[in-house]
Order: structure tokens, then C-alpha cells, then sequence
């Protein structure tokens, strides 16, 4: 009965309920002897399928963090704490705002290394396009509820993007006189950081965070029915893929 019962739920939701209607039109246009029409409604169909399940869209993030990994010993004097997306107007325990799920990641990853090393920790993001809260402000007050003293936390509210944060991160780490930077990002986004970090001349250490894919990733039934959290994966990676694009076209002016 449980697993009656996910199948369904999974086709009553989206992405799931965006299959059935997709197949329901092909059906009609079978009766109504439209085969072009029932062929693209089938396609639409496999296509929304194939980019909300796991199979599928682990392989697509893989490529991203493919040769990112944990270095085995971690040294340095600052962490620089690169923000994600938020939900700017919620209420949460001490305050308005909360950091989203990939930003939760990042945000406790970098509070555990604070604990093993006790250095600085910058925390990076502006307000992006078409928003209206800075992504650090949140941030900041969670590693404060996390324990990290007022005084190690170095609020970096300009930057909008990725290469803003590089910039301004890095300018941080001038003023300051930190040499040795430790990058906290989730491990699909590593490679184009790094490349920004490049750009201003700053060499970092990269601590990732949020592994989407293990080495043995292995999947039973369920991975076969379609999530939005799969999806999300599909979404973020393909976004990866035109931004690493855009990058490597930009910074090689």
C-alpha cells in the first residue's frame, strides 16, 4: 500500500502531474488523428520525465563536480563563505530571513571549519538583480547563532554575483592582509569560483560543501519516479553549464 500510495502522490504533484497531462493530450490527439501533435505531447512528456529523476539529472551535475574534493588537510587564515539564495522576508528564530537549502550547506560547513581553526570568515553577497535583501545579512546571523563571535565575521553586502564576490572578497583579503583564503561553495560551483578567484589574482583552497553525486551512487525504484528535488538538481546544473560558459568567454577578453 505505501508504494501504491507514492506513485500516486507522485503523479497528483508536479513535476509528475505535468507528465499525466502531457500523456492525457496525446491520447486526445491519438483520437483526434493528430499524430504530429500526440508525438510532441510523448516527447514533452520524456522530456519532463528524464529531467526529474535522479538517474538522470545526477549525470547531468556529475560533470560539475567531477575532480572537486575535500582536500586532506585544510590550513589557512580567513574563510570566505560565498552566499546562495535566501527567503528574505520569512520569520525565523532571531530574525527575518533564512538562507535557502544550498546556502544551509555552505553556511554549516563553514561553521564547522571555523570551529576546527578559529579564523576570520567573510561572508560574501549582495543584492542580485530584481531582489531587494542582501544574501550575506541572513548568513551572518545564523554563523552568530551558530557561535561565531561578532568580531570574526566580516559582512561583504556588495556583490551580486559570483564574480563580485571574487572581487570584492579578494579586496577584503588585500585590506586585511589575509594571504592563505579557505573558499566555501557546494562542490558544483567550485570550478567557476575558482576561476573568478583567478581573475583578481587570488589563489584559494576549496572547501566544498553540498555534494549532489557519491562515487557509488545507487538507486532503487523510487529514483525512477519523477521529484521536484531532481529537477532542482537539473535546474541548477544546466544553470552551472551556461554560466562556466559565459565565464570562460568573459574572462579570456
Amino acid at each position: 500500500m505505501p508504494v501504491v500510495q507514492r506513485i500516486i502522490t507522485c503523479f497528483m504533484i508536479p513535476p509528475g502531474l505535468f507528465i499525466v497531462c502531457a500523456l492525457v493530450f496525446s491520447v486526445y490527439f491519438v483520437l483526434r488523428k493528430q499524430p504530429r501533435f500526440a508525438s510532441i505531447s510523448i516527447i514533452f512528456a520524456l522530456a519532463i520525465w528524464g529531467c526529474s529523476i535522479s538517474p538522470v539529472t545526477d549525470n547531468i551535475m556529475l560533470p560539475l563536480e567531477s575532480g572537486v574534493a575535500i582536500p586532506d588537510t585544510i590550513s589557512g587564515d580567513v574563510i570566505i563563505l560565498l552566499s546562495a539564495g535566501s527567503y528574505d522576508a520569512v520569520p525565523d528564530l532571531t530574525g527575518t530571513g533564512m538562507p535557502d537549502e544550498d546556502m544551509l550547506g555552505r553556511l554549516i560547513t563553514a561553521a564547522r571549519l571555523y570551529r576546527i581553526l578559529q579564523v576570520p570568515v567573510i561572508v560574501s553577497g549582495g543584492v542580485p538583480p530584481g531582489e531587494k535583501a542582501p544574501k550575506a545579512a541572513a548568513a551572518g546571523r545564523i554563523l552568530i547563532d551558530l557561535g561565531i563571535p561578532r568580531d570574526k565575521l566580516i559582512i561583504e553586502d556588495r556583490s551580486a554575483n559570483t564574480l563580485e564576490n571574487a572581487g570584492n572578497s579578494s579586496t577584503v583579503c588585500r585590506q586585511r592582509n589575509f594571504k592563505r583564503p579557505i573558499l566555501v561553495t557546494s562542490a558544483y560551483h567550485i570550478k567557476r569560483s575558482i576561476m573568478a578567484f583567478n581573475k583578481f589574482g587570488m589563489h584559494v583552497l576549496p572547501v566544498p560543501a553540498n555534494f549532489r553525486n557519491g562515487h557509488r551512487q545507487e538507486y532503487g525504484w523510487s529514483s525512477f519516479l519523477a521529484s521536484a528535488d531532481a529537477l532542482e538538481t537539473a535546474q541548477r546544473a544546466l544553470r552551472e553549464f551556461v554560466a562556466l560558459g559565459y565565464y570562460k568567454y568573459v574572462l579570456s577578453l
